[in-house]
């Protein structure tokens, strides 16, 4: 097998962000460690040299993140916007060693004459939750157009009924200016009872007049691995030497792909695939002598994706 590298990932959160002439917009940059990665990882955005006021600059900072294996750090990217009518890409740089990743953050430069405003977002936006356990998610928003004021946060309202899935935001109030970032995290909470199913839910921010939602998709999975269960039905069987009795095993929630085998080997039968449904088999006993004959079956699990 394959030995993985350390390595680490990096990616923007917003990755793009349109901002009025004279304001600044911020951009998150998350580096994960992966595959055991342990060290730090420098950072540079190559911000062009205008003297105009008119130019658009940037910076990273912190110019150097620390990563332990498995975990995240953060930097910011800031955009001091220039005039209106420019746009561009820039580029992040992270370092380390042998290793070199980038992610890039588009922006925009706009009139100011826009209405003041907030823009949410998720990160991530897309969870897989253990049936019993909790995810997280961190939301982000960000003042447009001069906006300057505290954005109230509601999470989702939980159904009543035994199981059901509760949220929780903290802080629930967050103080933003123009081109600024808050963030509040958002926690999702399944119980044992919770039902295995996809949900969307988003959590509401809301300033004044001014509301938005930031949605969220989670899948609930089981905690346990697909299983199958088998019965013999009767388990004791009286039959004549010679002749031909018919057995009946129940099988369910996967397939059974076996050899019925007389602890004689006179005869065997092939069960095939089932269907989805749980279903009977019927087996046949064949040339048994005058006592009694246990049988033994070697069942393994099946999935769809076998062959008959």
């Amino acid at each position: 097998m394959a030995t993985l590298s350390p390595d680490f990932t990096m990616s923007a959160n917003p990755d793009s962000l349109t901002i009025p002439a004279g304001a600044s917009g911020a951009s998150t940059i998350t580096l994960t460690g992966v595959n055991g990665f342990n060290g730090s990882v420098s950072l540079y955005a190559p911000s062009p040299l205008c003297p105009s006021p008119y130019c658009t600059t940037w910076e990273i900072s912190p110019s150097s993140v620390s990563l332990a294996p498995n975990s995240t750090a953060t930097a910011t990217l800031t955009i001091n916007a220039g005039g209106p009518g420019s746009a561009g890409n820039i580029t992040v740089y992270g370092n380390s060693g042998g290793l070199s990743h980038s992610v890039n953050v588009a922006f925009k430069v706009v009139s100011s004459g826009g209405t003041p405003d907030f823009t949410m977002s998720v990160n991530p936006n897309i969870l897989t939750i253990v049936q019993g356990s909790s995810g997280k998610s961190l939301i982000i928003l960000t003042g447009i157009n001069g906006f300057q004021g505290n954005v109230s946060l509601t999470p989702p309202v939980s159904c009543l009924a035994i199981g059901c899935p509760t949220y929780s935001v903290n802080p629930m109030s967050v103080y933003l200016s123009s081109g600024q970032n808050a963030t509040a995290g958002f926690t999702i909470q399944t119980y044992p009872q919770t039902p295995l199913a996809t949900y969307n839910v988003a959590v509401t921010g809301t300033s004044g007049n001014l509301s938005h939602n930031a949605p969220v998709t989670f899948t609930v999975v089981s905690s346990s691995p697909p299983d199958f269960t088998i019965s013999a039905n009767p388990t004791n069987q009286t039959v004549p030497a010679g002749s031909i009795k018919r057995h009946a095993l129940a099988r369910r929630n996967g397939c059974l792909n076996s050899h019925l085998l007389h602890l004689h080997g006179q005869s065997s039968q092939h069960l095939g695939r089932p269907s989805n449904r749980d279903e009977w088999k019927p087996v046949t006993l064949r040339q048994c002598s005058l006592h009694h004959c246990p049988l033994r079956f070697n069942i393994r699990f099946c999935n769809d994706s076998q062959p008959e």
